[in-house]
């Protein structure tokens, strides 16, 4: 199958979970098994291995500090904001506590979502388009599209996507990513306003969500 249908296949798969096949049972596990086992079958046969995914890196601390800093960059933007728009939110007495804990099993989860969207739509885009720069942007691209229809969560995952595509590129470490990640998303969760972002969902569920 040529890399461009089997991108596009496996991103309709997932817009179809999410948007048609949620809250379904096992029609719902079935949804979902289904990307995941086409996105592993194509790491086989194309000799993807635990270095190209990302998942092994040769040199763990290859652009930390510049991971570090573009993140901890759109932490304070998100901070900045909860400050004038969700002070409340910063007054919490265990608010140190429920953040790492949160942050701490969050984190695997944005481990799983960075595979997925670099191990798998970074390497096949710049397979095909042998440009860092386009692949970085589409996979943000594709990555806030399938956050939608939640406007912050698009604009967060499209930037915070395309910058972890450039770095993945870089340094082929998913860990670094997906602490920023994982720091990113609970930050959103805990100091934004809930009726900006409906407690982070997406697809059907934004629609439906209630205070």
């Amino acid at each position: 199958m040529p890399i461009l249908t089997e991108v596009s296949l496996l991103f309709a798969l997932i817009m179809a979970r999410i948007w048609i096949f949620d809250k379904m049972g096992w029609i719902t596990v079935a949804a979902t098994a289904i990307p995941i086992s086409l996105a592993a079958f194509s790491w086989y046969k194309r000799g993807d291995n635990l270095k190209s995914l990302g998942v092994a890196p040769d040199d763990f601390s290859k652009d930390f500090k510049l991971i570090a800093a573009t993140f901890l960059t759109l932490w304070a933007i998100v901070m900045t904001i909860a400050v004038f728009w969700n002070p409340i939110a910063l007054s919490n007495p265990d608010l140190l506590y429920k953040f790492g804990k949160h942050a701490v099993l969050y984190f695997f989860w944005a481990l799983l979502q960075q595979l997925w969207c670099n191990g798998y739509f970074v390497n096949r885009l710049n397979a095909c388009l042998k440009n860092t720069t386009l692949t970085s942007l589409l996979t943000g691209l594709l990555f806030g599209i399938i956050h939608l229809p939640n406007p912050v969560l698009f604009t967060a995952t499209f930037i915070g996507g395309a910058l972890s595509a450039h770095f993945f590129q870089r340094n082929r470490n998913l860990y670094w990513l997906a602490l920023g990640h994982a720091l990113l998303a609970v930050s959103i969760h805990k100091f934004l306003p809930p009726l900006w972002h409906h407690n982070l969902r997406i697809g059907w569920d934004f629609w439906t969500w209630t205070p």
